[in-house]
């Protein structure tokens, strides 16, 4: 593999940004390959990111002022004075 001859060969500082990327490459290759043997395996996450974003997105919206640490509603001990 034309990867592992150059890590042989050292043709960049191992703690540099290249160096540091085919050291990840080559230490997680079984994992980055997988999706050529199963094509069931996508190649990204893309998907699984695209189905937590509603929930990440309406996080900020759900939160209800009767619920935050200033709202009158909730115990003295529980309170935080408002956010200016």
């Amino acid at each position: 593999m034309w990867l592992k001859e150059q890590q042989e060969h050292c043709t960049y500082l191992p703690k540099s940004k290249t160096g540091k990327g085919v050291g990840y490459f080559l230490n997680q290759e079984k994992y980055l390959k997988v999706f050529l043997t199963d094509g069931d395996v996508p190649m990204d996450n893309s998907a699984s990111e695209r189905s937590i974003r509603p929930f990440t997105i309406g996080r900020k919206n759900w939160l209800l002022e009767k619920l935050m640490p200033w709202s009158e509603e909730i115990p003295e001990e529980c309170r935080k004075s408002a956010a200016k």
